[in-house]
C-alpha cells in the first residue's frame, strides 16, 4: 500500500498527532510538507504506510486541525 501524506499546521501538532496515531498500532513519520503541497505556510505532514482515511479520522475525531 502506498504511503499517504495527512497535513497538519505545525510540527508540534505533527509530533502529538504521531504520538496519539501510535496508541492505536498507526506508525508514521513526521516529514516538512512538500512545496507543492502547501497551500499556506510552513507546515508539516504525517506520512502513514497503513490506511490514512483511518488515522485521518481518528486525528479529526480527536480534534486535530487537519489541513486540506
Amino acid at each position: 500500500m502506498p504511503s499517504q501524506l495527512i497535513s497538519l499546521p505545525s510540527i508540534t501538532y505533527a509530533n502529538k498527532a504521531k504520538s496519539y496515531l501510535a496508541q492505536y498500532g498507526i506508525q508514521s513519520t513526521v516529514i516538512k510538507t512538500p512545496k507543492s503541497l502547501r497551500k499556506r505556510g510552513c507546515g508539516y505532514s504525517l506520512r502513514v504506510n497503513q490506511d490514512g482515511g483511518q488515522a485521518a479520522s481518528l486525528l479529526q475525531q480527536a480534534g486535530f486541525e487537519l489541513l486540506d
